[in-house]
């Protein structure tokens, strides 16, 4: 309907009193409509879209905003990602307590859905989208789907705390263990995390701690290899120049032994990376892994450049 009144929706309230706000349908869909008991809820303002409805107000007795969004997605996996960063953009806007719920189209993961289709890219950017945003999912009791036609079933169900501090999905590469500093900035970490909190939230903040220390780590790592690369390159193109007018010394040669040895494990280190992230790609999109590839080959290419130190 694209248009409702209150005489239209009195049948879903009982005989009290109750307030309203809805976003009209498009031809068979869109249609959103909250309801509320005013002495429950306080509405102070609304914004509409064509995918949510989100009520901005508070619940008597409780000083903290609430902030209440109806939800329906689309259909198209970009239309769905596009929505999350509006949602997004909205919760960081408003401060308060949030909760989503409506129909998002999508699940967290496989066994969410029965006799359908489990798109992998969109349960990635769908729990993406929940960790970045402190959502917290509400356990499901008295069944395990909240819509059915004939066999197929799919589930979803979310709350936002404001309190509570979310996960960030966030690449982990292998080769980060085989660096001689990364335990240190995990058990760093552990030492420093102190919480008063419930168990879970203890546990969710000191990952997330974990998580943060590691991204901090991992830039400065990142940096300082960046530049040590440039160093040795620079290092081994000065040695190549002096072979094509002398003999180099015992210690010169050994220079260029060591530096090439630092080059090739920060090349190992990348390949490592690269490899990962290739079989990443291809598990959910089937790609030809060719960046992978290019790289393999230029890293060949480079060990062959000193044919007297290589291997």
């Amino acid at each position: 309907m694209k248009e409702l009144t209150s005489n239209q929706v009195a049948s879903f309230w009982d005989s009290s009193g109750f307030e309203m706000d809805y976003v009209g349908a498009l031809g068979r869909s869109g249609d959103l409509l909250c309801l509320w008991d005013p002495s429950v809820f306080k509405e102070q303002e609304s914004i509409k879209d064509r995918n949510f409805l989100l009520l901005k107000g508070s619940v008597v007795g409780c000083s903290e905003p609430l902030c209440i969004m109806n939800v329906y997605a689309p259909q198209g996996t970009r239309e769905k990602k596009n929505l999350w960063n509006r949602i997004a953009d909205l919760k960081d806007k408003y401060a308060g307590m949030w909760l989503l719920l409506g129909d998002f189209n999508v699940v967290r993961f496989q066994e969410e859905r029965r006799n359908s289709n489990f798109n992998p890219v969109r349960a990635r950017d769908f729990n993406s989208f929940i960790f970045e945003n402190d959502l917290v999912e509400y356990a499901m009791k008295g069944g395990k789907f909240t819509f059915s036609v004939g066999n197929k079933m799919n589930s979803s169900c979310l709350l936002l705390r404001k309190s509570t501090s979310g996960i960030d999905l966030f690449d982990f590469f292998n080769s980060w263990l085989d660096r001689d500093d990364f335990e240190g900035v995990i058990r760093a970490s552990c030492d420093k995390f102190k919480s008063t909190s419930p168990t879970y939230l203890a546990l969710m903040k000191k990952l997330k701690l974990i998580r943060d220390d590691i991204k901090k780590w991992w830039d400065k790592t990142k940096a300082k290899e960046g530049e040590k690369e440039k160093i040795v390159k620079a290092e081994l193109d000065k040695s190549e120049m002096e072979l094509e007018t002398r003999e180099l010394s015992e210690e010169e040669d050994w220079v260029i032994l060591e530096s090439l040895n630092e080059l090739t494990k920060i090349a190992n280190f990348k390949v490592t990376d690269i490899k990962q992230k290739s079989r990443a790609r291809w598990a959910l999109f089937g790609d030809e892994n060719s960046a992978f590839f290019h790289n393999f080959v230029n890293n060949r290419k480079r060990k062959k450049f000193y044919p007297r130190y290589g291997d």
